[in-house]
């Protein structure tokens, strides 16, 4: 992409429309640190980290990408002990579904740290308006796990791109 050269205009006269494909137009970002503890078990919950972004047009791409550190397995060993986790958009899982995904088998003991990440482009879910983007997580199988273990800051990201 290259630079956009403003003829005699002021800032306030450029719009998304006037921008090419690919231009970033607006970035919303949460963070947390407040612990949720899943049981052995558990279905799907909200992990506390969430963003609200109002597209300036609902058919652009959006880039989403999280960053949670010390997601900690405190129970549990062995293959039927994992977290899964998920990306829901206006309380509809993602597509495509990358955040959905487990971590945490088949180690062979029960105290274990893990990074969980990940990123995609969403090109559909979005609607005029107020829109919401949240992690939840679930504790299927025999472990339980502490997402933000020791209030360690945890990162959600949504990006609007022209399209």
């Amino acid at each position: 992409m290259g630079l956009i050269r403003l003829s005699n205009q002021s800032l306030i006269d450029i719009t998304p429309a006037g921008l090419p494909n690919g231009t970033p137009l607006q970035v919303v970002s949460a963070t947390t640190t407040t612990p949720v503890t899943l049981t052995a078990g558990q279905d799907y919950s909200d992990l506390g980290l969430e963003v609200t972004i109002t597209p300036i047009d609902p058919n652009n791409n959006f880039a989403v990408w999280f960053n949670c550190v010390n997601l900690r397995k405190t129970t549990g060993a062995g293959t039927g002990a994992y977290f899964v986790g998920r990306c829901q958009v206006n309380g509809v899982n993602s597509s495509p579904g990358m955040f959905t995904g487990a971590v945490g088998y088949p180690e062979t003991f029960a105290d274990q740290r893990y990074l969980w990440s990940g990123h995609a482009v969403l090109t559909s879910g979005f609607s005029a308006g107020s829109n919401t983007v949240k992690l939840q997580g679930s504790a299927p199988g025999s472990s339980s796990w502490i997402f933000a273990h020791q209030n360690q800051t945890q990162h959600l990201t949504v990006m609007e791109i022209a399209a």
